[in-house]
């Protein structure tokens, strides 16, 4: 094998892993009971029912957005329909001005805070949804939001905690369980995690998102189950760096270096720009005595970072091999 640096440890370094494998895996999910892709704002005018529901009739998508006015309400139907049509900025001015009008409405806090979640603006969210929490404490889709947002915000601690309001008020909503496991999952307790992962897994067998987050949770502490799932996952979503880069580590600790430099060529095909990912090819091709191959991902990473220590001293050393393996060869 190559005197190369270290490879098994710069292989899967920490860099690599919180890129590749996430230390939460996949955004937990939207902090409403719509389709997690389309959350609906609530609609100030109508309490919500036992299911979360507004009641409030879905506007068409030709529908204009309504005058603005200085009432509550208007700036609320404006509001709706603004973040619908995807305008999150002026549907959180909307929301913004409901709540000059009245500081104690629940709901305007509560889409404000959806519409900066759709913005990714995590803090400004939290503080929203905490606000919304204050003001109404058995409103569970509140706490959920208010959840998710803390673990965006890497505070799991807190969020579990909200997670297990949310359960004492809704004992089966499922984004609540699956937030509970990313949160223990962050916290370390991937054994935890790993139970409520697999307990969603049955209804839920071609969850992309889950099957990242189980990879995840077994890299590195059981092989043969973080194979099964990650070809499972890749099976589902071809592309998934979580996937490539679990089988790309597991097949390096295997020493099967043919199969690592393939995954890892499948990953660097995803992420072109990365030094570490081009590195990584040329380390799995060097131990696969593919020097050619391995000097032309070192060269790569070299595009990438001229001053790139490792990939400078390990392409000098293939370099040098290539050239005794020729000259062996002309013997």
């Amino acid at each position: 094998m190559p005197e190369t640096h270290n490879p098994g440890r710069t292989f899967v370094n920490d860099e690599l892993l919180a890129t590749l494998f996430g230390a939460v895996g996949p955004p937990p999910p939207t902090p409403s009971q719509q389709p997690p892709d389309e959350p609906a704002p609530e609609a100030e005018s109508a309490p919500s029912t036992a299911e979360g529901e507004t009641g409030v009739e879905e506007p068409q998508q030709e529908q204009e957005v309504p005058a603005q006015g200085e009432t509550a309400e208007s700036q609320a139907a404006a509001g709706q329909a603004c973040f619908r049509q995807e305008r999150y900025e002026e549907a959180a001015n909307c929301y913004r001005k409901v709540l000059e009008l009245e500081p104690r409405n629940r709901g305007a806090h509560f889409n404000l805070a959806l519409c900066m979640e759709k913005l990714s603006r995590h803090q400004e969210a939290c503080e929203a949804f905490g606000q919304a929490v204050k003001l109404d404490a058995e409103h569970w889709q509140s706490r959920l939001g208010l959840a998710v947002c803390l673990l965006h915000l890497g505070r799991p601690r807190e969020a579990l905690g909200e997670f297990e309001a949310v359960f004492r008020r809704e004992a089966k909503d499922g984004q609540a369980l699956f937030g509970k496991a990313v949160a223990l999952h962050q916290l370390g307790r991937e054994e935890q995690a790993m139970e409520l992962y697999e307990a969603l897994w049955k209804s839920q067998p071609e969850s992309v998102e889950l099957l990242s987050n189980m990879v995840a949770a077994t890299a590195g502490k059981n092989p043969n189950r973080c194979k099964e799932l990650a070809t499972r996952l890749l099976d589902l979503c071809p592309n998934s760096r979580t996937g490539l880069g679990a089988l790309a580590a597991l097949s390096w600790a295997a020493k099967d270096y043919e199969a690592a430099a393939q995954y890892s060529a499948l990953l660097v095909d995803l992420v072109p720009g990365s030094y570490e990912l081009w590195f990584n090819v040329g380390v799995a091709c060097h131990a696969a005595k593919r020097l050619e191959l391995a000097c032309d991902a070192y060269r790569e990473a070299l595009r990438v970072r001229p001053a790139g220590r490792e990939a400078q001293e390990n392409m000098s050393l293939a370099l040098e091999q290539l050239g005794h393996a020729r000259t062996q060869q002309l013997r």
